[in-house]
């Protein structure tokens, strides 16, 4: 899920498949974590959680 990818077909609508990617590169640069969370209702969310930096 968090690594970069191409898309088989083109569509002038999808994006470069790169922006989780980078969003993890971020996060652990900062020593923090990313992750995926679903909910029973539906919808799905990335969440994130970086340290405290005093």
């Amino acid at each position: 899920m968090f690594g970069v990818f191409e898309q088989l077909r083109p569509n002038p609508l999808a994006g470069t498949g790169i922006g989780l990617a980078i969003a993890r590169r971020i996060v652990e640069s900062q020593d923090g974590k990313i992750w995926i969370e679903t909910s029973a209702q539906g919808g799905t969310a990335v969440v994130f959680d970086l340290p405290n930096g005093s």
